[in-house]
């Protein structure tokens, strides 16, 4: 009499661990799913992590090849202003020659004047005193187009150097011009690289966060497996003592196999699915 309420009461308990083992069963599986819903949306903001980080390095490299153009202009254009300021010393050292010279016009005009003078004093007689301020006035004459011819080479290289200054004033813009679009290229990508990296902390904020939860819940999932296996372990047990068979029957190998993976979990070691599967059976 008493073993058969003893039976009872193992077979009510019976009923009442494999309904709690439902439970569990059902909280894990809720768990679980939740933990793989975050472990994806985890995947996919690492994906794009990775793909902001791979195109903030392209536009860094983008960036610092703008900078290095930069300088290359730049020391391009500065050794032209150094020419150019040497030559226009050099310009300022013959100025005074040039200045001294009379003008072209005034050159022609004392040329002409000097011929005009010169043929009357040869062909038509002239008094002693006529005669004097001819000469006076041709000596005269003779120093204005000297002053012209003596100021000649100067203002020949005179120009030439204007020339010159002018030449290397278009060459330096050229570099200049090219140096203000490296440039503006330069802080465009740099713009780029920082709104990517202020794309990828928000992401990381919202990664860590998500990471939180996915260990919270995981940590949860696994206390429910936990759970789940301990109540397992006290259904096989009862269900063994009372001879009661699981929904299937069982060969020695199944029920040897059935020990070894309780005996696995028991200590804490990873199942596979399919070993799952088997215990759940």
């Amino acid at each position: 009499m008493a073993k058969d309420e003893k039976d009872n009461k193992d077979k009510q308990k019976v009923e009442e661990l494999r309904k709690e083992l439902e439970n569990l069963k059902e909280e894990r599986t809720k768990l679980n799913n939740i933990v793989s819903e975050k472990g994806k949306k985890l995947k996919t903001i690492y994906g794009q992590l990775s793909d902001i980080f791979g195109e903030a390095k392209d536009i860094k490299k983008k960036r610092d090849k703008s900078n290095e153009e930069v300088s290359k202009y730049k020391s391009e254009r500065d050794k032209i202003n150094a020419q150019i300021s040497k030559v226009k010393k050099k310009l300022a050292e013959i100025a005074p020659k040039k200045e001294a010279g009379i003008s072209r016009r005034d050159y022609e005009s004392a040329k002409k004047e000097y011929e005009k003078l010169n043929w009357m004093m040869q062909t038509s007689p002239q008094s002693k005193t006529e005669e004097t301020k001819t000469i006076k006035r041709l000596e005269e004459l003779e120093l204005i187009v000297k002053q012209y011819s003596d100021a000649q080479p100067a203002t020949k290289e005179s120009a030439e150097l204007e020339r010159e200054i002018e030449a290397l004033k278009v060459n330096a813009d050229s570099f200049h011009k090219l140096l203000i679009k490296a440039s503006s290229e330069g802080e465009q990508y740099h713009e780029d690289m920082h709104q990517q990296y202020k794309k990828a902390d928000k992401l990381k904020v919202e990664a860590k966060e998500l990471e939180r939860e996915f260990l919270a819940d995981k940590d949860k999932a696994d206390e429910a497996h936990k759970k789940f296996v301990d109540v397992l372990q006290k259904l096989r047990k009862i269900e063994k003592k009372l001879g009661i068979e699981v929904k299937r029957e069982k060969d020695a190998y199944r029920e040897k196999k059935e020990t070894d993976i309780l005996s696995e979990l028991k200590s804490g070691k990873k199942i596979t699915t399919d070993d799952l599967l088997m215990l759940q059976g």
